[in-house]
């Protein structure tokens, strides 16, 4: 008797303490990784000892995932310094031939600038309008023999030695436009004999007849004749 009462006590300690499952439903926050993790919602069931009554349910709101920016525009090259390259210096320029034998000729007052290589030209073309003679007729200028006057070749290195206080440019001047005022030295010939040479051999009307450009040409081109002349 004693024995079932105690069973009878102990089985209405158990009702009084499984009575209701508590009505708190918990539930779990989605996670960081944007996967909706399951809702436990425990039902209610009198006399219920374990979970198996327990409901997947999906929870109706979806969690907010950051979303990930992207870029709108490519990013901007940072501009690669350039090294710059330390200046040079400008090349000197190479006089030409015409510049390279151009010479300065005062006439009548006014510096002119000869060039040589119209000189060439004036010394081997132009004639004399009274003798019909070309400069190149009477002297030679490539080689020390002398022709109907005095041969020019090496005229460069004496030419400011025949007049004192004159200079080489103002004596070949001097000897186109007044060949009567300073006579050249005797010249050796071929023969050995030494040959004067008189006044009046050479017209003296080349002043008249050149132009004061041609004179000034004829000038620079005689100064390019420096050869070296022969021993006396």
């Amino acid at each position: 008797m004693r024995f079932r009462l105690l069973l009878m006590g102990v089985a209405a300690l158990l009702l009084a303490a499984c009575g209701k499952v508590a009505d708190t439903q918990p539930t779990f926050e989605p996670t960081n990784t944007g996967q909706p993790r399951l809702v436990l919602v425990e039902e209610e069931e009198e006399g219920a000892e374990s979970s198996e009554g327990a409901v997947a349910v999906v929870p109706t709101s979806t969690p907010t995932v950051a979303p990930t920016l992207t870029p709108t525009s490519e990013p901007t090259a940072l501009p690669t310094e350039v090294p710059t390259e330390a200046p040079t210096e400008a090349p000197t320029a190479v006089p030409t031939e015409a510049e390279a034998g151009t010479t300065v000729v005062v006439i009548d007052g006014q510096e002119l600038t000869g060039y040589a290589a119209d000189g060439e030209f004036w010394f081997n073309n132009i004639e004399n309008s009274v003798t019909t003679q070309k400069c190149i007729t009477c002297h030679n200028p490539i080689e020390p023999v002398h022709g109907v006057g005095p041969y020019l070749y090496g005229i460069a290195n004496v030419a400011g030695t025949r007049v004192e206080g004159l200079s080489a440019v103002e004596y070949l001047y001097e000897s186109i436009v007044n060949p009567n005022a300073h006579m050249a030295p005797p010249q050796v010939g071929p023969d050995g004999q030494e040959v004067p040479w008189p006044q009046n051999l050479m017209p003296v009307n080349w002043g008249e007849q050149l132009q004061p450009y041609e004179i000034a040409d004829l000038v620079a081109y005689l100064m390019t004749l420096d050869q070296e002349l022969p021993a006396p």
